[in-house]
């Protein structure tokens, strides 16, 4: 385990960065009159703004580890090279021109997928045309999977006398990505469901340049999601998943403390 937390640590999967697809395809919903702010504190190296904060009616996590028991296999376990890049720390580490690239592609479908998602927030979801542009949404979230991937191992390739183990990360969290793809399969058809059931939508709002993401939401019960990379180890990144019930009477504020992240690794 990585990290003190009450929970245990689990590396960043595909299933889960579904969550900007549902966030950004799901129509805003009408009963809106709690008020919830969400505020960043200041870590050096990483910038207020533009951290995107999720709000869901139900818990991602406990659907990805109801998944994760049902699988064939048992997901693969690397105690030993986690504990390893726990300890890494880079504060100068280089870049090179192919990580810049490999960054630069990984923006640009990024931007793509937003760029859908908006458009689609506006079409009929009952049409033919809404069904084949989420289908093509579905399409470039597997591309940015990929390139996700090509930009980690670029970064990697560049940490000079820490290239062994950065070679041996790529490779294992290529190992866990397999795993991921078919345990997590059917992670995004039951979150989508269980929104639904819930009568209530996703909602993601990046943090202002204080730090904050204001949202207005029906009162009850949120899961609260947000990730940001750790600026000295580029293996790491802390995240959080917390409940948090609103009733509407007052406003609610919660910080993202560095103390209640999950530190987990970032494959």
């Amino acid at each position: 385990m990585i990290g003190r937390t009450p929970r245990r640590t689990r590396p960043i999967t595909r299933a889960r960065s579904l969550l900007f697809v549902l966030a950004t395809a799901i129509a805003p919903g009408c009963t809106n009159d709690a008020e919830l702010v969400v505020r960043r504190l200041r870590q050096p190296g990483i910038p207020l703004a533009g951290l995107e904060v999720t709000a869901l009616p139900v818990d991602p996590d406990a659907l990805l580890d109801s998944l994760a028991a049902a699988a064939r296999r048992p997901k693969p376990v690397f105690a030993g090279l986690e504990r390893e890049m726990a300890s890494f720390r880079a504060d100068d580490t280089p870049d090179t021109t192919g990580s810049a690239r490999a960054i630069r592609a990984w923006d640009a479908t990024r931007d793509s997928v937003e760029t859908l998602a908006d458009t689609l927030r506006a079409m009929d979801r009952a049409s033919l045309a809404y069904r084949e542009a989420y289908a093509r949404l579905r399409g470039l979230y597997e591309r940015l999977g990929q390139r996700a991937g090509e930009r980690d191992r670029a970064v990697q390739g560049g940490l000079g006398r820490e290239r062994d183990l950065a070679q041996r990360v790529a490779r294992a969290a290529d190992s866990l990505r397999r795993w991921e793809q078919v345990a997590y399969a059917d992670f995004p058809d039951r979150l989508e469901t269980a929104v639904r059931q819930s009568g209530r939508d996703v909602r993601q709002i990046p943090t202002d340049s204080s730090g904050v993401a204001h949202f207005t939401l029906p009162p009850g019960r949120w899961w609260i999601q947000a990730r940001v990379r750790d600026p000295h180890n580029p293996f790491l990144e802390r995240y959080w998943n917390f409940p948090v019930t609103l009733t509407g009477l007052v406003a609610v504020a919660v910080p993202l403390l560095d103390r209640t992240a999950i530190i987990r690794w970032r494959h």
